[in-house]
């Protein structure tokens, strides 16, 4: 049994906890949904990243990006080395120009991987927070045991966008 587990009985976590979701201690530290450094890059010049859930029908505005109380301090750091490696690799994809083939060094995909994870997870610990629903399923537990345990998770990584909007133009079907 997880500590999610613990702390959600049979329907979800507590929404009020701010024990970590790892080992349940206290306090829990701001845990970035994405990491900072890539919300600022994102947002450049502008005020204001702004995140639009159209199922929840709400927009809302963030300085430093989504962030939740879901990890002590421990356990936030032992994310930072992987949150590097990704924000090092992302900020060499924006150096490249998207206009054409290029290539960006990948030495350690194991770390990009977990990278990739750790956003997931995190959004998905966010938002079990607030409906009490996983939407990883069984998932979950092996995506923390990836980041937390250092498990492999021998599985390609595709990422999806379900849908969404350019020029008001609805591109859902692609």
């Amino acid at each position: 049994m997880t500590n999610l587990d613990k702390q959600s009985g049979r329907t979800g976590l507590n929404k009020y906890s701010k024990r970590c979701v790892i080992c349940g201690e206290e306090p829990t530290v701001k845990s970035h949904i994405m990491p900072r450094a890539l919300s600022f890059d994102l947002k450049q010049n502008d005020k204001h990243l702004i995140h639009a859930a159209p199922r929840e029908g709400t927009v809302k505005f963030y300085q430093n990006g989504r962030w939740d109380n879901i990890l002590c301090h421990n356990h936030e750091q032992a994310l930072s080395f992987v949150d590097d490696y990704g924000v090092s690799f992302v900020r060499r994809i924006g150096s490249t120009i998207a206009t054409q083939d290029f290539l960006v060094p990948n030495p350690n995909p194991k770390l990009l991987k977990q990278f990739a994870l750790s956003i997931i997870w995190r959004a998905d610990v966010s938002h079990q927070l607030r409906t009490g629903f996983s939407r990883l399923g069984p998932y979950a537990q092996r995506i923390q045991n990836v980041l937390f345990l250092n498990n492999d998770f021998d599985a390609q990584l595709f990422l999806v966008q379900p849908n969404f909007t350019a020029n008001g133009k609805d591109y859902r079907s692609l």
